[in-house]
């Protein structure tokens, strides 16, 4: 089965257009009190060196990633070993959760903020000969393919493609 993460995007979305203490540029971590986290939960944080979107949220006590935690908008993606306990701080400090279940879906226009560096692309018109699309974009899109830039389909990507 497909997540869909529509709706959690969506609201990480509205949440930094309706709250001031959100900046487009600022990272929706700063804030968080790490420190504490670490102490009493023994939970770290660290930028993804893999990809430019995303924090990698670890829990010392449980082998890999317990959570993913957009770098721009007040979204985190959960994996079940995340302790209710920092699920509470998160939901504190207004993020918008969802569960990591791979693999994801989400709405092309809402997709294209949570993924700067790569280009998205509905491209089921290759198997498709009924399905619509516009030639003067794709054009467009063909051209920045050419340059070597990836895409993502917003119907069936992983965390690895929007990373």
């Amino acid at each position: 089965m497909i997540n869909d993460l529509t709706k959690v995007f969506a609201e990480g979305l509205t949440a930094l257009v309706q709250h001031t203490e959100f900046s487009w540029n600022q990272d929706i971590i700063s804030d968080f009190p790490w420190e504490q986290i670490r102490e009493s939960q023994n939970i770290t944080c660290d930028f993804d060196d893999q990809g430019i979107n995303w924090y990698l949220v670890y829990d010392h006590m449980i082998p890999g990633e317990i959570a993913f935690i957009s770098r721009y908008y007040p979204v985190v993606l959960v994996k079940r070993e995340c302790s209710a306990s920092f699920l509470r701080i998160l939901k504190n400090h207004g993020l918008s959760i969802a569960e990591f279940q791979e693999p994801f879906s989400c709405d092309a226009e809402i997709l294209k903020y949570y993924v700067r560096d790569k280009i998205i692309l509905d491209d089921r018109f290759l198997e498709d000969e009924n399905f619509s699309f516009d030639h003067e974009w794709m054009d467009y899109i063909y051209a920045r393919l050419e340059r070597k830039l990836s895409y993502v389909t917003p119907y069936h990507f992983t965390f690895q493609e929007i990373r």
